[in-house]
């Protein structure tokens, strides 16, 4: 997250959709981990301003996350 971290929200867009690829390959996508390379792009869209896809990420997620994790 240091991209994120440094402002640099377009650039970590990239990595984090690049992660989730990657993580969507080799994971069921209930896993923990696929779970979280879906919020990291999120919030890289909420910082970006495109809070409408972020949103539509989120929400599915939210319910996600509750099944899997409590």
């Amino acid at each position: 997250t240091t991209l994120m971290d440094l402002g640099e929200y377009a650039a970590a867009l990239g990595q984090f959709a690049a992660a989730r690829r990657l993580v969507d390959r080799a994971l069921p996508p209930d896993h923990p981990d696929a779970l979280e390379a879906v919020n990291n792009v999120a919030w890289a869209l909420i910082s970006l301003g495109r809070r409408p896809e972020a949103v539509a990420l989120s929400e599915p997620l939210l319910a996600r996350r509750r099944a899997v994790l409590g």
